[in-house]
């Protein structure tokens, strides 16, 4: 891996930052920057793989845990463009806690041990107690949330980071990609192609939990100045002044399914009490 490529992350420089006073367990560096520790693992596999990390296994009080040092005691980096000024805020907001939802069936929200409503009937959606949800699905359609950028109107948005939990299922016998379309104002930032997974259409309000959490993806966008990424992989050259022009309003985030899929597969959306990355909808704010 390019050595290089490590330090376009203000992230993974913050990781460096911190080694360089004492050595961290993953659960540390992921509470000292506010982000997931499924997210942190991330930075520290590039670290590693770029050799200036290294990371070993010790006892904990419970298990084990993962410890990372640095592996030469002196980085120097000449770059003039990093800001030592840029501040992350992070914001994780339960997926129930949508502002707008328009789909259609097969469909459903799920809360504590219980289906909200009725399977199968999208009216439910616009239900009281949507924002209890912490599974959602859909075949068609999508739903929006709004992001608080208008909080920052004082600040430049260097950068604005989104992840979130989901999977594709399939009630058809023959397993089919399924296109999810990401937008942001309206203007779509990507499409992700997942493999969707079989199983058999829920029809009752008895839902298996187990099965719905075993293939779930932890999906990261980051949108800069430079353009717009897809778990760290460059997808197109909208950045975020393209898409953050109205500083007095808060931005929304959609997640659709587009029409054009048409191949009985479904969306689910997981929130921190049925994925395993523990995490809602991550909103990851760079201003200076």
């Amino acid at each position: 891996m390019n050595v290089f490529k490590c330090f376009t992350s203000v992230t993974r420089i913050q990781i460096l930052n911190l080694l360089s006073e004492k050595s961290y367990n993953i659960k540390e560096l992921a509470e000292s920057l506010q982000v997931s520790t499924s997210i942190m693992t991330r930075h520290i596999i590039m670290l590693e793989n770029a050799g200036i990390i290294y990371s070993y296994i010790k006892p904990a009080r419970r298990g084990i845990q993962k410890v990372c040092t640095l592996k030469e005691k002196e980085i120097i980096i000449n770059n003039n463009n990093i800001n030592v000024n840029e501040q992350n805020h992070v914001i994780y907001i339960p997926v129930g806690l949508y502002n707008t939802a328009f789909v259609s069936s097969h469909c459903g929200l799920y809360a504590d041990n219980y289906v909200i409503g009725l399977v199968d009937d999208p009216r439910y959606f616009n239900s009281p107690d949507h924002f209890k949800a912490d599974i959602i699905w859909f075949e068609n359609g999508y739903i929006e949330y709004n992001l608080p950028t208008s909080k920052f109107i004082n600040n430049n948005i260097s950068q604005l980071q989104i992840s979130i939990v989901v999977e594709a299922k399939t009630y058809s016998n023959f397993p089919k990609k399924t296109k999810i379309l990401f937008l942001l104002n309206d203007i779509i930032l990507c499409d992700y192609s997942i493999i969707a997974n079989y199983y058999l259409v829920q029809k009752n309000n008895n839902l298996d939990i187990n099965s719905h959490i075993k293939k779930s993806t932890l999906i990261l966008l980051t949108l800069t100045e430079k353009g717009c990424f897809l778990n760290e992989h460059y997808t197109s050259d909208i950045t975020i002044k393209d898409v953050l022009k109205d500083e007095n309003r808060d931005a929304i985030f959609r997640i659709s399914m587009p029409e054009e899929n048409n191949n009985n597969n479904i969306l689910y959306i997981y929130g921190s009490k049925t994925n395993s990355n523990g995490q809602d909808l991550m909103i990851k704010f760079t201003v200076t």
